[in-house]
């Protein structure tokens, strides 16, 4: 029996819900996350020519995790290849692709109808879910900045000195200066 040649074309290769990743030169599959039952996120109106588009993007512990995103109006040609776009990067950030590397790619893209949301030009759906994608990513930096300062601030304000007892680091307890290693207090 032959072959027919649509099916000779067909090489082996990821599922759709697998991405290839190479691991000290060869190829392995790897699965993108599993969502969580509770997921948190942020929504963005942008308007665009077709109308007012919203992006939602879910973070879990690791960053952006999903993307949805959609137009105001129902139904048409622009709503499909945004709902599309919107998995296609979900997939992607599910997969450990860089959320970075995502806007990068989608960020200029131009469609015949560009128009202006809050003072920036957005060139297409594509386009404004790139620019909501890098607003968000930069959201996301600083929160992760604030929490590493304040957890730095905290450490500092907590050590008085070092022990003389042992030379471990002192910590302010109920006015004192205590060390955890040894237990020399001193008020």
């Amino acid at each position: 029996m032959a072959v027919p040649a649509a099916a000779e074309a067909e090489a082996p290769g990821p599922r759709p819900e697998e991405t290839r990743e190479v691991e000290n030169g060869r190829d392995s599959i790897k699965k993108p996350r599993k969502r969580p039952d509770r997921i948190d996120g942020t929504t963005r109106k942008i308007g665009t020519g077709c109308g007012n588009l919203y992006v939602t993007i879910n973070n879990d512990a690791h960053g952006p995790f999903e993307l949805f995103a959609q137009i105001g109006k129902a139904g048409g040609c622009a709503a499909s290849q945004t709902e599309a776009i919107g998995r296609l990067i979900s997939l992607a950030l599910r997969a450990g692709v860089d959320p970075n590397a995502i806007s990068r790619q989608l960020k200029g893209v131009r469609c015949p109808s560009p128009a202006w949301n809050e003072g920036n030009k957005v060139f297409s759906c594509a386009d404004g879910i790139a620019q909501a994608l890098a607003c968000h990513l930069g959201e996301w930096d600083s929160k992760l900045a604030a929490e590493d300062e304040q957890a730095i601030e905290s450490l500092v304000n907590r050590i008085a000195g070092m022990c003389v007892e042992c030379g471990s680091t002192l910590e302010f307890e109920s006015g004192c200066a205590v060390c955890r290693n040894c237990g020399y207090s001193r008020c």
